[in-house]
Formats: C-alpha cells, structure tokens, sequence
C-alpha cells in the first residue's frame, strides 16, 4: 500500500479515516487487526470542495490544526474560537465567513458529566457527534457567532459548567456502559434550571460505532510511532483498539486498550504493514 497521508474521517459504510495514496484518496478501515507506522510530522491536509479532497499546493508542514492558513481559509484562525471584535462583529474579517449564520449554545452530556459549548445552527448535531457526547440539548438559539461566545462564557460563569471536558475524564467512561437513566434525569435536571432560555428537547447519540463498555480502561497513546494490535471502533475525537502483545512485555492477561486522538492523526504519514499475529 505504500505511505498514505491521512486527510479525513468518516463514519459512513463504518469508521474509516481517509487516506491519500498513489492513486488518490481512498478509505483506511478501522476494523479488524492493523499494524501502522505513523510519521512524527504533520504535512497539511488540504481542503475538500463539494465532497473532492483538494490537495495542498505547497504540501506545508503544520502544527495543531492540521491546515496551512491557505487551505483553511482563516486568516485568523484563533478568532474563530476566541472572536476578537465583541464589539463591533459587523467589521470583523475574520468572522466574514459566519457573518448571517445562526449559531447556538449547547448543553452536552458525555456520560454524566456536562459540558457548555457553542457552534453553527446547521452543525450541531455533527459537532456533538464529534465530541463524542451521549446526549445534548440546545439552550438558546438565533445568536450570531461572538453573540453565542458571550453567552456560552455566561452560562461557564454562572453555573460552573466547564466549556472542555479532558480525556483523563472522559476515557474513563470508556469502560462502563453509558448510564442512561441518570444521564436523562442530569441532563432534564439541567435543562429545568436553564428554563428561562427556552432550550430544546434532550436528544441521545446511542450509534456511536463502537461497542461500550470496553474490556478494559483505555489508556491515550501518542500518534506518531508504531501501533498495532485490533481496532475496536471509534467515539468522538478518538479511536480504540486493543494493542497486540509485543516481545518482552510482561502480560497479566488483562486486555490492553488504547485509545489515538484522531485529530493528531489528520496531516501524518501512515505505512500500513501487515498485521501481527499473536
């Protein structure tokens, strides 16, 4: 198969990154055994128009986000997530591609534990997919994007709700089932006492492509290197598998689960080797 650049993730027809290889762009199942050397460096992962992967002109190397500000199309990308121009948004450049789109504030649940965010109208239930929440509601709708920020920062201030939730709080949960009935009950507690807001009906994710609980606490592992072992499906922002033996280790027969974060995956090289056997 060669070195594959990694550009994408979809769930569709099952989890599956998207990789770009000699002959184009082409699905990475994440399914069954693997075994996968990742590159420590991250090239830019180009930009997708009308469903078409766009390669980087100048196959930059980048950082964190994964795009250079060229494919992106930001010219300031941390104004997205930190507008800048509170107060006056109608002169904001950096915000031109929001301008006239409807954002609203969310209350996201992952298991028990809640979590206040904000994105596009249009987007929120893609976005909650992507963080991997159980359950959600909507607490207020109709604001323009720095509008949804300040009110987003409010509700932080007011109620104590975190704005992030880390994994060393949210892989944990990995390895019990979801407790719906309490995740119900907190999440209708929650929107009762944000009543004044008029928010949404509770909506549960319950298709995450993966099968909880898993056999063992995941552990997070960092992208570049070697991994191997079996995928077990993928929730939010990461992706499981239980880790293969390797020489020299000492195994008490306890399952070894690992868990990638698929957003430091995007813009790495893979060579995908054949599979070890135990």
């Amino acid at each position: 198969m060669g070195e594959l650049h990694l550009v994408g993730y979809s769930e569709r027809g099952g989890p599956h990154l998207v990789a770009v290889g000699p002959a184009g762009p082409e699905p990475l199942p994440l399914a069954g055994p693997f075994s996968w050397q990742v590159s420590g460096v991250r090239w830019c992962t180009g930009r997708w128009e009308n469903g078409v992967h766009v390669p980087c002109p100048t196959s930059e190397v980048v950082g964190d986000q994964g795009q250079c500000l060229s494919c992106s199309g930001l010219e300031h990308p941390e104004c997205v997530f930190e507008p800048l121009c509170m107060g006056d948004p109608a002169a904001c450049a950096c915000l031109a591609s929001f301008k006239g789109v409807e954002h609203v504030v969310y209350l996201a649940f992952h298991g028990i534990l809640p979590k206040v965010g904000m994105t596009q109208a249009w987007r929120v239930a893609r976005r909650l997919r992507e963080q991997g929440a159980d359950a959600y509601f909507v607490v207020r709708g109709g604001l323009d994007r720095p509008g949804a920020r300040l009110f987003e920062k409010q509700l932080h201030a007011l109620h104590r709700v975190p704005e992030h939730r880390n994994h060393h709080e949210t892989l944990p949960q990995m390895a019990r089932p979801v407790p719906w009935p309490v995740v119900l009950e907190r999440a209708a507690a929650w929107r009762e006492r944000l009543a004044e807001h008029a928010p949404g009906p509770i909506i549960t994710i319950e298709d995450h492509p993966i099968a909880q609980p898993l056999a063992a606490r995941p552990r997070r592992v960092v992208a570049w290197g070697p991994h191997a072992g079996t995928w077990l499906g993928a929730k939010g922002n990461h992706l499981f598998f239980e880790e293969a033996d390797r020489p020299g280790r000492l195994e008490l027969g306890v399952p070894r689960v690992a868990a990638l974060k698929r957003g430091d995956l995007l813009g790495r090289r893979v060579v995908v080797e054949p599979a070890r056997s135990d």
